[in-house]
């Protein structure tokens, strides 16, 4: 600090320099950067899908639930990881109209349908868990796709 830095114009100067800092740092999209002292690290497999299958048959119309979980396990590097966990679910087609999303949780084509719904994140530790159940009529084919934005580096799969 310098002895100028006391004076009553040198002390307007800085306030307007760190109120333009703090107003660009609101501003900012980025959740998780440098400047704020913590690092994202992207997580996903090397696989298009991290999960493909088919439930039901076309001959049997009742309902068949099925509990999906994509689970983020941080690599150990923290005790306690913060991560954000993303599923790309898909049924009967890997095109938009065939996505299902909390927006759109429900999709069908008339004779065959599929909804889904998030159940409560569970985390401990450095291991984030995110259930989701798939509800279907007929034969559906789903699609999964897990991604993860965290705090260190880790794993990420979907399982039933």
């Amino acid at each position: 600090m310098k002895r100028t830095d006391n004076l009553q114009e040198n002390k307007a100067t800085q306030m307007v320099k760190q109120l333009i800092t703090d107003v660009t740092a609101f501003k900012s999209t980025e959740r998780i950067s440098g400047r704020s002292g913590l690092l994202g690290y992207s997580t996903q497999s090397g696989s298009t899908w991290d999960l493909t299958g088919t439930v039901g048959s076309d001959s049997d119309s009742t309902k068949r639930v099925t509990l999906f979980n994509a689970v983020f396990t941080g690599d150990g590097s923290q005790v306690v990881t913060m991560a954000n966990v993303t599923l790309l679910i898909y049924v009967d087609g890997t095109d938009t109209a065939h996505q299902l999303t909390p927006q759109t949780p429900t999709w069908t084509d008339g004779t065959h349908t599929a909804s889904i719904q998030y159940q409560s994140l569970d985390v401990f530790r450095n291991v984030y868990t995110q259930p989701v159940q798939l509800t279907t009529t007929k034969s559906i084919t789903y699609y999964f796709k897990a991604l993860a934005t965290a705090s260190c580096p880790g794993t990420i799969s979907v399982s039933t």
